[in-house]
């Protein structure tokens, strides 16, 4: 994993994300999501946490409804999944802002429907404070 993000002061305005990412990487998703709670972002519940017995894609509509951002992990894994395609398409009819972060994959693998959105590889997560604020 890389270092531990350090930030002095959270971000002035909460910011909602939702965070997309491949269910294999869970352990990683986890991770992020920590690091975005130490610069002020706050990713709610995995999406893969979702009430038992709901419909997943309505409930992913819905917390993609609740956020204002969305990262999305892309891995290889999410690259074969059907499910990055459904939350960016979602993501994306809905008007949210999108952040890729990359890991082991590059900015030319990514699905058309995002690939001209700024992307950042795990190692830059410090870099997504400044991303999602810098409309506050």
């Amino acid at each position: 994993m890389p270092e531990q993000v350090q930030t002095p002061h959270p971000i002035r305005k909460p910011v909602r994300v939702f965070l997309s990412y491949p269910s294999k990487q869970k352990d990683l998703a986890e991770y992020v999501a920590g690091q975005l709670r130490v610069m002020g972002i706050e990713s709610g519940n995995l999406y893969d946490e979702a009430a038992e017995g709901g419909n997943i894609r309505d409930e992913i509509k819905r917390r993609i409804q609740d956020s204002e951002v969305v990262i999305a992990l892309v891995t290889p894994d999410s690259l074969r999944s059907d499910w990055l395609s459904y939350e960016m398409g979602v993501a994306l009819g809905l008007d949210r802002r999108v952040i890729p972060i990359l890991m082991d994959v590059t900015a030319d693998q990514l699905p058309k429907q995002i690939s001209d959105h700024l992307t950042i590889r795990l190692e830059e997560l410090d870099r997504v404070r400044a991303m999602v604020s810098k409309d506050q």
